[in-house]
């Protein structure tokens, strides 16, 4: 066939063809080797090992090769993601992340759920799934976000001076900053909800344009009470999306209220669960 005549578009077309049809099958073989091992197939058919019938056959290594092995050992008493392994329906990679919270109670919904996520969107899943669930080993509150950050409480030499000050002259210093908490709380609220009722007025009928560009002064109140970082509890991973909770294109607006910014992996969580919702809504 004479390339030479294809549009990029029509070559980059046919590159995700065939590398989506190349991991599908991928898949499948990797689901073949525990019944490959079982049967000891490789030996009549002259390979000396298992490992060397993967790496013949489509260059899997022994390191893969033994995770299949062993990943199809602890999903036996859980059918529904042992098949999802065996019928290459669900990558390796994903199972893999997933089987550390596996139980036979929880498999089948796990199943449905990591079918439909990326393999890095994966990972946040199971990585909230354990926080959620008690399955990380719980800490108290300070401590569990220094050993999270790395990082202690940063004070410029000033302001400790002046707490100090205070804490000698006998001032409750835990009520003065939680006072002074509640009233940054507050106002940033206030500033949300005066910037909502702003986009109302940015309603198509209102004759004025509506882009999906988040406009300065929303980015900067949620700067102002989310800082650089993932608004998810427990991630303080780099912000890098800001997300719309009621989806902007059937709202057509960017109110702060239902603005979070979010990290890659989250991003792609959050979008996930809205395509999974829109599908239950349609009855697909």
């Amino acid at each position: 066939m004479n390339y030479a005549t294809y549009t990029d578009k029509q070559i980059y077309r046919l590159c995700q063809e065939y590398g989506a049809a190349a991991l599908a099958a991928r898949r499948k073989f990797a689901g073949l080797l525990p019944e490959v091992d079982k049967r000891r197939l490789y030996e009549r058919r002259g390979y000396g090992s298992i490992y060397h019938f993967a790496a013949q056959l489509v260059g899997m290594s022994h390191e893969q090769v033994d995770v299949v092995l062993r990943l199809e050992r602890r999903l036996g008493d859980k059918p529904i993601l042992h098949q999802a392994l065996t019928t290459g329906q669900i990558s390796v990679n994903k199972l893999v992340r997933v089987v550390s919270i596996a139980t036979v109670e929880n498999h089948g919904q796990l199943a449905e759920k990591i079918a439909t996520l990326s393999q890095a969107a994966v990972e946040v899943f199971v990585r909230d799934y354990k926080n959620e669930n008690g399955l990380r080993q719980p800490t108290d509150g300070s401590k569990s976000l220094r050993a999270q950050t790395g990082q202690a409480l940063k004070l410029d030499a000033d302001v400790e001076g002046q707490l100090l000050e205070m804490q000698a002259q006998g001032i409750d210093l835990n009520a003065f900053l939680r006072g002074a908490l509640e009233r940054r709380g507050r106002e940033i609220a206030e500033e949300k909800d005066k910037l909502a009722l702003g986009q109302a007025d940015q309603k198509p009928f209102s004759g004025k344009p509506v882009t999906r560009y988040v406009p300065v002064k929303i980015r900067r109140v949620l700067r102002q009470q989310y800082g650089t970082r993932c608004s998810m509890p427990d991630c303080h991973r780099q912000a890098v999306n800001l997300h719309h909770e009621k989806g902007f294109a059937a709202t057509r607006s960017h109110d702060p209220r239902h603005l979070k910014p979010l990290c890659a992996g989250h991003h792609l969580l959050a979008h996930a669960g809205d395509r999974l919702v829109q599908r239950y809504r349609s009855g697909g």
